[in-house]
């Protein structure tokens, strides 16, 4: 025991993270593949994680793993964080479409490199331009002894490309969303608009089978038609010098090759694997939202089948860490695990630290959110008199509860009405003096507001699965304690938010009535913290 402290990437461990270094390496000398690691707020998982992967490199090379680590995470400030502290040790890649391209004729190498497989302008076997930023960049990624990047790009990579090998560890990091991130890769949708805009006929609440048939058989060669009449236009304008209108047929092209990649995701190639879409796992759903957008979906019930054949196969062993495991059996049903060992160590920081008080102003759920919500309004009001030199989030969980909030016309209110709005908004709360106040449904998880950026926060709804999803409607009538699991998860994971070392503190308000039935009744998912929370009534 404590062979692995002189692999540890900081001067001293802290007592939580040894005695979880201690638990992990004696599972890993006894050959186990799995570990799950629930190491609450403050424990410091990132370290662990290195320090774990430099002791397991330390052992000698396995001829069928690369020496090394993969690190997944779901968040781009949770990958810089691994940059940032640990530059020796990790790199970090993302997505192609994340590079500037500097020899043309797209805007990045992601476009170019797509441009270059259709027109086989590049040599084979390769399709960046020389100098190519993204392939320096991969090429130092999969030098590094720790490779750190996301999961949507991970899987992409491995599946389609094959240049990333399997290495000795695999680590998750934020593993609760392991099922999110499998099911929302996998995830296919077509609209009614671009099937018209290449000219397939939407059939439209089609039965499964048929629908099934539809893309594999008219769907698909049209939209491979289309993308290759726009990598014609471009090599036409090339070759006559016309530098106007690439940009447009580039980007067409692009989406139109990531929206077949998608398809081939589902069928694995063609019509000869459509039984593998039409299988009880998978859902086919039509949609019509109220503007009378259609849509056709196809998505997995089930993440565990597609992590257990492209993603756990890419580490001898397998460490899965989370603050929020919360429930082994539920969590490990979420992401196909049978069996592993679970490794515990909560959060040390003090109760009083996160300064939880539930204070219900009325139901927030579907049914009584038109009654609540002028109550939600006033309370919010009130609470940001009494912090009014403060900054902080509130966490509305949905925009109709963000654009009710930013009614309150208070020049303090950085109110998110959109996913484009996140980064610049963010961006305003960390770099300003005055005390802003982030309003969100979007923040719940990968945000660290240390110190005087979070001194108090504001849970306006319980963050339910949403049930008009097709997913989380089965799954709730098969699997009750799934919901509540999800439901829990994004609770505490926003209760977080503000609470970041152990002199650290933040005032939590939640006002969503809802949340006395459900904490009295799935109380052991809570941490201990949430038994001294202040309750206000009246």
């Amino acid at each position: 025991m404590g062979e692995w402290k002189k692999f540890f990437p900081l001067p001293r461990p802290r007592d939580e993270q040894a005695r979880a270094l201690d638990k992990a390496t004696a599972l890993v000398d006894s050959g186990e593949k799995f570990i799950i690691a629930e190491l609450g707020t403050g424990v410091g998982k990132s370290a662990f994680a290195i320090c774990l992967a430099n002791y397991i490199r330390s052992k000698g090379v396995d001829g069928e793993y690369k020496p090394g680590a993969y690190v997944l995470t779901s968040q781009k400030t949770l990958q810089d964080q691994y940059i940032k502290d640990f530059p020796g040790n990790a790199s970090d890649l993302r997505s192609s479409s994340n590079f500037k391209c500097t020899k043309g004729p797209g805007e990045n190498c992601g476009q170019t490199q797509r441009y270059n497989a259709f027109t086989k302008r590049e040599a084979k076997g390769s399709n960046t331009c020389e100098g190519c930023p993204y392939r320096a960049a991969k090429d130092a990624f999969m030098k590094a002894p720790v490779g750190v990047t996301n999961y949507s790009y991970f899987l992409s990579e491995t599946v389609y490309a094959g240049s990333l090998e399997p290495r000795e560890l695999l680590v998750l990091d934020e593993a609760h969303n392991v099922e999110k991130e499998m099911r929302g890769w996998a995830l296919f949708s077509v609209d009614e608009q671009l099937a018209t805009d290449i000219g397939a006929e939407f059939p439209f609440g089609a039965p499964k089978l048929a629908s099934l048939h539809w893309l594999v058989e008219h769907y698909k060669p049209l939209v491979v038609a289309a993308m290759m009449k726009a990598a014609d236009k471009v090599d036409q304008a090339e070759k006559k010098g016309v530098k106007r209108g690439i940009s447009t047929l580039i980007e067409r092209m692009d989406f139109l090759d990531k929206h077949v990649c998608g398809l081939n995701r589902i069928f694995d190639g063609g019509p000869a694997n459509q039984d593998a879409a039409g299988s009880k796992n998978y859902l086919v759903n039509w949609d019509e939202d109220k503007n009378g957008k259609r849509t056709l979906r196809i998505q997995p019930l089930d993440a565990g089948p597609l992590a257990n054949d492209l993603l756990y196969p890419f580490g001898k062993h397998v460490l899965l860490m989370s603050a929020t495991i919360l429930d082994k059996d539920t969590f490990m049903r979420s992401c196909g695990l049978k069996n592993a060992d679970l490794i515990i160590e909560p959060t040390p920081f003090p109760p009083k630290n996160f300064g939880i008080t539930y204070r219900p102003v009325g139901r927030m759920s579907k049914r009584y959110i038109g009654i609540t919500l002028p109550k939600m309004v006033r309370a919010v009001k009130e609470i940001l008199k009494v912090n009014v030199n403060e900054k902080g989030i509130i966490h509305c969980a949905s925009y109709e509860i963000a654009r009710a909030l930013a009614n309150i016309k208070d020049p303090r209110l950085l109110v998110q009405l959109s996913g484009r709005d996140r980064e610049e908004i963010l961006k305003r709360h960390m770099t300003s003096k005055e005390p802003t106040v982030i309003v969100s449904p979007s923040m719940m998880e990968g945000l660290d507001l240390e110190g005087d950026l979070g001194r108090f926060q504001i849970i306006c709804k319980v963050p339910f699965p949403n049930m008009g999803d097709p997913v989380v409607e089965q799954k709730m009538n098969t699997d009750e304690s799934w919901y509540a699991w999800c439901t829990a998860r994004s609770l505490i994971q926003s209760v977080g938010r503000c609470v970041r070392n152990s002199t650290d503190w933040t005032r939590t308000y939640i006002l969503d009535e809802s949340f006395g039935d459900f904490a009295a009744r799935w109380y052991s998912f809570f941490p201990e913290y949430f038994s001294e929370m202040e309750v206000i009534t009246g």
